[in-house]
Protein backbone atom coordinates (compact mmCIF):
# COMPACT_ATOMS: atom_id res chain seq x y z
CA UNK A 1 0.00 0.00 0.00
CA UNK A 2 1.27 3.22 -1.17
CA UNK A 3 2.35 5.57 2.36
CA UNK A 4 0.79 8.46 0.05
CA UNK A 5 -2.79 9.05 0.63
CA UNK A 6 -5.02 11.89 -1.50
CA UNK A 7 -6.34 14.67 -0.03
CA UNK A 8 -9.87 15.30 -1.15
CA UNK A 9 -10.97 18.94 -1.07
CA UNK A 10 -12.80 20.50 0.67
CA UNK A 11 -15.55 21.15 -1.47
CA UNK A 12 -15.14 24.86 -0.22
CA UNK A 13 -14.73 27.83 -3.38
CA UNK A 14 -11.58 29.02 -3.70
CA UNK A 15 -11.06 32.84 -1.84
CA UNK A 16 -10.19 35.24 -4.29
CA UNK A 17 -6.36 36.52 -3.47
CA UNK A 18 -5.94 39.25 -1.29
CA UNK A 19 -3.06 41.51 0.18
CA UNK A 20 -0.84 44.33 -0.50
CA UNK A 21 -0.71 43.53 -4.33
CA UNK A 22 -4.71 43.54 -4.62
CA UNK A 23 -5.42 46.96 -2.60
CA UNK A 24 -2.15 48.63 -4.80
CA UNK A 25 -4.24 47.54 -7.70
CA UNK A 26 -7.88 48.91 -6.21
CA UNK A 27 -5.82 51.72 -5.16
CA UNK A 28 -4.54 52.69 -8.46
CA UNK A 29 -7.85 52.00 -10.37
CA UNK A 30 -9.34 54.59 -7.95
CA UNK A 31 -7.09 56.90 -8.86
CA UNK A 32 -6.92 56.93 -12.44
CA UNK A 33 -10.71 57.03 -12.15
CA UNK A 34 -10.43 59.93 -9.88
CA UNK A 35 -7.52 61.81 -12.20
CA UNK A 36 -10.05 61.75 -15.11
CA UNK A 37 -8.22 58.89 -17.02
CA UNK A 38 -11.07 56.94 -17.76
CA UNK A 39 -9.40 54.52 -20.73
CA UNK A 40 -6.79 53.25 -18.29
CA UNK A 41 -9.06 52.89 -15.66
CA UNK A 42 -10.97 50.25 -17.54
CA UNK A 43 -8.38 48.50 -18.51
CA UNK A 44 -6.81 48.16 -15.18
CA UNK A 45 -9.88 47.42 -13.89
CA UNK A 46 -10.16 44.52 -16.81
CA UNK A 47 -7.07 43.23 -15.70
CA UNK A 48 -7.83 43.51 -11.62
CA UNK A 49 -11.13 41.91 -12.51
CA UNK A 50 -9.18 39.17 -14.16
CA UNK A 51 -6.87 38.27 -11.56
CA UNK A 52 -9.05 38.67 -8.51
CA UNK A 53 -12.40 38.03 -9.56
CA UNK A 54 -15.41 38.39 -7.03
CA UNK A 55 -18.68 40.68 -6.46
CA UNK A 56 -16.07 44.08 -5.10
CA UNK A 57 -13.63 43.30 -8.04
CA UNK A 58 -17.04 43.63 -10.68
CA UNK A 59 -18.40 46.93 -8.60
CA UNK A 60 -14.96 48.19 -9.17
CA UNK A 61 -15.02 47.70 -13.01
CA UNK A 62 -18.10 48.98 -13.36
CA UNK A 63 -17.04 51.82 -11.89
CA UNK A 64 -14.77 52.64 -14.39
CA UNK A 65 -16.54 51.80 -17.43
CA UNK A 66 -19.02 54.38 -15.70
CA UNK A 67 -16.34 56.93 -15.64
CA UNK A 68 -15.65 56.07 -19.16
CA UNK A 69 -18.93 56.42 -20.30
CA UNK A 70 -19.24 59.57 -18.39
CA UNK A 71 -15.90 60.79 -20.36
CA UNK A 72 -17.28 60.18 -23.88
CA UNK A 73 -20.44 61.80 -23.39
CA UNK A 74 -18.86 64.98 -22.23
CA UNK A 75 -17.22 64.86 -25.50
CA UNK A 76 -19.73 64.55 -27.41
CA UNK A 77 -19.44 61.00 -28.05
CA UNK A 78 -22.98 59.64 -27.05
CA UNK A 79 -23.30 56.67 -29.89
CA UNK A 80 -19.60 55.16 -28.27
CA UNK A 81 -20.90 55.77 -25.05
CA UNK A 82 -24.28 53.72 -25.38
CA UNK A 83 -21.78 50.94 -27.17
CA UNK A 84 -19.82 50.84 -23.86
CA UNK A 85 -22.66 51.30 -22.03
CA UNK A 86 -24.41 47.99 -23.78
CA UNK A 87 -21.48 45.95 -23.14
CA UNK A 88 -21.80 46.64 -19.17
CA UNK A 89 -24.82 45.41 -19.11
CA UNK A 90 -24.18 42.52 -21.06
CA UNK A 91 -21.07 41.57 -18.94
CA UNK A 92 -22.47 42.88 -15.50
CA UNK A 93 -26.21 42.24 -15.44
CA UNK A 94 -26.61 42.79 -11.81
CA UNK A 95 -25.30 46.29 -12.41
CA UNK A 96 -27.46 47.47 -15.16
CA UNK A 97 -29.41 50.16 -13.23
CA UNK A 98 -26.04 51.94 -12.21
CA UNK A 99 -25.50 52.58 -16.39
CA UNK A 100 -29.00 53.03 -17.20
CA UNK A 101 -29.29 56.57 -16.61
CA UNK A 102 -26.22 57.28 -18.26
CA UNK A 103 -27.70 55.09 -21.54
CA UNK A 104 -30.88 57.45 -21.41
CA UNK A 105 -28.82 60.20 -21.45
CA UNK A 106 -26.51 59.17 -24.24
CA UNK A 107 -30.10 58.17 -26.74
CA UNK A 108 -31.75 61.62 -25.81
CA UNK A 109 -28.18 63.31 -27.08
CA UNK A 110 -28.44 61.22 -30.05
CA UNK A 111 -31.96 62.15 -31.05
CA UNK A 112 -33.88 59.06 -29.71
CA UNK A 113 -36.35 59.75 -27.11
CA UNK A 114 -38.66 56.86 -27.68
CA UNK A 115 -36.88 54.38 -25.09
CA UNK A 116 -36.83 57.13 -22.29
CA UNK A 117 -40.03 58.49 -23.40
CA UNK A 118 -41.73 54.51 -23.03
CA UNK A 119 -40.40 54.37 -19.72
CA UNK A 120 -41.86 57.61 -18.67
CA UNK A 121 -45.09 56.57 -19.28
CA UNK A 122 -44.89 53.70 -16.74
CA UNK A 123 -41.87 54.56 -13.98
CA UNK A 124 -42.89 55.33 -10.41
CA UNK A 125 -42.38 58.80 -9.02
CA UNK A 126 -39.02 58.69 -8.44
CA UNK A 127 -37.45 57.29 -11.40
CA UNK A 128 -40.24 59.77 -13.41
CA UNK A 129 -37.74 62.67 -11.74
CA UNK A 130 -34.22 61.09 -12.87
CA UNK A 131 -35.93 60.91 -16.68
CA UNK A 132 -37.62 64.22 -16.47
CA UNK A 133 -33.76 65.36 -15.57
CA UNK A 134 -33.20 63.94 -18.35
CA UNK A 135 -35.27 65.59 -20.83
CA UNK A 136 -34.85 68.94 -19.36
CA UNK A 137 -31.19 68.52 -20.20
CA UNK A 138 -31.74 67.35 -23.69
CA UNK A 139 -34.77 68.59 -25.36
CA UNK A 140 -33.94 70.76 -28.09
CA UNK A 141 -37.55 71.01 -29.16
CA UNK A 142 -40.54 71.03 -27.18
CA UNK A 143 -42.54 69.64 -30.52
CA UNK A 144 -40.41 66.28 -30.00
CA UNK A 145 -43.02 65.55 -27.06
CA UNK A 146 -45.92 66.90 -28.64
CA UNK A 147 -45.56 64.98 -31.35
CA UNK A 148 -44.31 61.73 -29.72
CA UNK A 149 -45.60 58.40 -31.47
CA UNK A 150 -44.86 56.95 -27.68
CA UNK A 151 -46.42 59.34 -25.10
CA UNK A 152 -50.78 58.59 -25.31
CA UNK A 153 -52.35 61.34 -26.80
CA UNK A 154 -53.63 62.42 -23.53
CA UNK A 155 -50.66 62.47 -21.77
CA UNK A 156 -50.18 65.52 -19.36
CA UNK A 157 -46.74 65.75 -20.65
CA UNK A 158 -47.73 65.48 -24.54
CA UNK A 159 -50.71 68.01 -23.55
CA UNK A 160 -48.22 70.99 -22.35
CA UNK A 161 -45.61 70.10 -24.85
CA UNK A 162 -48.64 70.98 -27.40
CA UNK A 163 -48.81 74.18 -26.22
CA UNK A 164 -45.34 74.92 -25.82
CA UNK A 165 -44.69 74.39 -28.81
CA UNK A 166 -47.62 76.01 -30.80
CA UNK A 167 -46.71 78.64 -28.45
CA UNK A 168 -43.20 78.94 -29.74
CA UNK A 169 -44.13 78.69 -33.52
CA UNK A 170 -46.17 81.77 -32.83
CA UNK A 171 -44.05 84.03 -30.89
CA UNK A 172 -41.52 83.49 -33.79
CA UNK A 173 -43.84 84.14 -36.22
CA UNK A 174 -45.31 87.75 -36.01
CA UNK A 175 -46.82 89.93 -33.55
CA UNK A 176 -48.87 88.52 -30.82
CA UNK A 177 -51.94 89.58 -29.39
CA UNK A 178 -51.94 91.03 -25.95
CA UNK A 179 -52.48 87.59 -23.71
CA UNK A 180 -51.94 85.49 -25.73
CA UNK A 181 -49.02 83.63 -23.91
CA UNK A 182 -51.42 83.28 -20.91
CA UNK A 183 -52.36 79.79 -22.24
CA UNK A 184 -48.69 79.37 -20.47
CA UNK A 185 -49.49 80.43 -17.25
CA UNK A 186 -50.70 76.32 -16.55
CA UNK A 187 -47.59 75.23 -16.94
CA UNK A 188 -45.92 74.46 -13.37
CA UNK A 189 -42.93 75.85 -12.39
CA UNK A 190 -41.02 72.35 -11.85
CA UNK A 191 -42.30 71.11 -15.46
CA UNK A 192 -39.56 70.43 -17.31
CA UNK A 193 -41.65 72.76 -20.24
CA UNK A 194 -40.73 75.98 -17.75
CA UNK A 195 -37.61 76.35 -19.32
CA UNK A 196 -39.36 76.76 -22.90
CA UNK A 197 -42.11 78.93 -21.46
CA UNK A 198 -39.32 81.54 -19.64
CA UNK A 199 -37.84 81.15 -23.30
CA UNK A 200 -40.91 82.26 -25.19
CA UNK A 201 -41.98 85.08 -22.85
CA UNK A 202 -38.35 85.95 -23.44
CA UNK A 203 -38.64 86.29 -27.10
CA UNK A 204 -42.18 87.74 -26.75
CA UNK A 205 -40.74 90.87 -24.33
CA UNK A 206 -37.68 90.84 -27.30
CA UNK A 207 -39.90 91.96 -29.86
CA UNK A 208 -41.77 94.23 -27.67
CA UNK A 209 -38.72 95.47 -26.47
CA UNK A 210 -39.54 95.50 -23.06
CA UNK A 211 -35.79 94.45 -22.18
CA UNK A 212 -36.18 94.50 -18.92
CA UNK A 213 -38.64 91.45 -18.75
CA UNK A 214 -36.17 90.18 -21.28
CA UNK A 215 -33.39 89.80 -19.13
CA UNK A 216 -35.92 88.83 -16.31
CA UNK A 217 -37.12 85.39 -17.94
CA UNK A 218 -33.53 84.48 -18.86
CA UNK A 219 -32.46 84.42 -15.80
CA UNK A 220 -34.74 81.83 -14.86
CA UNK A 221 -33.97 79.65 -17.45
CA UNK A 222 -31.31 76.93 -15.95
CA UNK A 223 -27.96 76.34 -17.30
CA UNK A 224 -28.49 73.17 -18.11
CA UNK A 225 -31.69 73.05 -19.90
CA UNK A 226 -32.43 72.95 -23.55
CA UNK A 227 -32.95 76.47 -23.93
CA UNK A 228 -30.34 77.88 -22.13
CA UNK A 229 -28.21 78.02 -25.45
CA UNK A 230 -30.08 80.69 -26.91
CA UNK A 231 -29.55 82.61 -23.27
CA UNK A 232 -26.64 84.31 -24.12
CA UNK A 233 -27.98 85.53 -28.40
CA UNK A 234 -30.83 87.30 -26.76
CA UNK A 235 -28.54 88.71 -23.87
CA UNK A 236 -26.56 90.38 -26.37
CA UNK A 237 -29.41 91.38 -28.54
CA UNK A 238 -30.38 93.42 -25.60
CA UNK A 239 -27.34 95.23 -25.52
CA UNK A 240 -25.46 93.26 -23.14
CA UNK A 241 -21.74 92.39 -24.16
CA UNK A 242 -21.23 96.25 -25.78
CA UNK A 243 -24.11 95.49 -28.57
CA UNK A 244 -26.66 97.89 -29.37
CA UNK A 245 -29.47 97.98 -27.16
CA UNK A 246 -32.51 96.81 -29.63
CA UNK A 247 -34.09 100.44 -29.58
CA UNK A 248 -30.74 101.70 -31.62
CA UNK A 249 -31.68 99.20 -34.06
CA UNK A 250 -32.72 100.35 -37.36
CA UNK A 251 -36.27 99.88 -38.84
CA UNK A 252 -35.48 97.09 -41.08
CA UNK A 253 -33.23 95.10 -38.45
CA UNK A 254 -36.09 94.74 -36.32
CA UNK A 255 -38.33 93.55 -38.97
CA UNK A 256 -35.67 91.36 -40.01
CA UNK A 257 -35.59 89.89 -36.72
CA UNK A 258 -39.08 89.74 -36.10
CA UNK A 259 -39.22 87.32 -38.79
CA UNK A 260 -36.55 84.57 -37.43
CA UNK A 261 -38.48 80.85 -38.01
CA UNK A 262 -37.89 78.57 -35.13
CA UNK A 263 -36.05 75.50 -36.64
CA UNK A 264 -35.87 72.05 -34.29
CA UNK A 265 -32.48 70.86 -32.99
CA UNK A 266 -30.51 73.29 -34.21
CA UNK A 267 -29.41 76.54 -33.83
CA UNK A 268 -30.85 78.59 -36.93
CA UNK A 269 -32.72 80.98 -34.29
CA UNK A 270 -29.79 82.02 -32.78
CA UNK A 271 -27.35 82.30 -36.01
CA UNK A 272 -30.53 84.23 -37.79
CA UNK A 273 -31.61 86.41 -35.14
CA UNK A 274 -27.87 87.63 -33.94
CA UNK A 275 -27.21 88.24 -38.14
CA UNK A 276 -29.32 91.71 -38.64
CA UNK A 277 -28.20 92.74 -35.31
CA UNK A 278 -24.14 92.51 -35.76
CA UNK A 279 -24.36 93.26 -39.55
CA UNK A 280 -26.65 96.67 -38.29
CA UNK A 281 -23.91 97.12 -35.60
CA UNK A 282 -21.41 96.35 -38.18
CA UNK A 283 -22.92 99.13 -40.49
CA UNK A 284 -22.77 101.38 -37.37
CA UNK A 285 -19.30 101.44 -37.48
CA UNK A 286 -18.58 102.56 -40.89
CA UNK A 287 -21.07 105.59 -40.71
Amino acid sequence: MSRHRKHHGTGKRAQPPAGPGVEAGRSRIESLIASGKSRDAVEAAKQYLKHTPGPEAEALAVKAYTARIEALQASGLHREAQAIGALVRERFPAHQNEVAVLMRQSEVAAGNFDALLAELVTADASRRRELEVILTRGLSDPAVLAESPVLPAEHPLKCMARVVSDALTAVTSGPLPAGALAILDDIPRRSLLAPWKLLIRALDAFYRHADAAVLANLSGIPADSGPARLVPVLRRLVGENGLPVMGQWSPQSRRQTRRVPYASGDDRLATQATRPALQDHSTRGQE
